[in-house]
């Protein structure tokens, strides 16, 4: 793979000082135009065990997840 040298100067059918956008990019897809965090439409950022904060979870799912875990390890 070739080392990419900065600034870049030729990119996407243009020269000179080359600013690149995401329709520049084939094949980039629709989540790679979205922010991370907890706002609608925003992506969620995992956490680093892989799973979702509780805190963005909606409390009442919390609550029945909690209920049912406990349920499954119940004597």
């Amino acid at each position: 793979m070739p080392m990419v040298a900065f600034p870049v100067t030729i990119g996407a059918g243009r020269t000179g000082s080359v600013t690149l956008n995401p329709a520049d990019i084939p094949g980039l897809g629709t989540a790679s135009l979205q922010d991370y965090g907890a706002a609608a439409g925003n992506l969620v950022q995992l956490d680093g065990t892989a799973h979702i904060s509780v805190a963005l979870l909606p409390i009442g799912l919390v609550r029945a997840l909690a209920s049912s875990v406990a349920d499954l390890w119940a004597p």
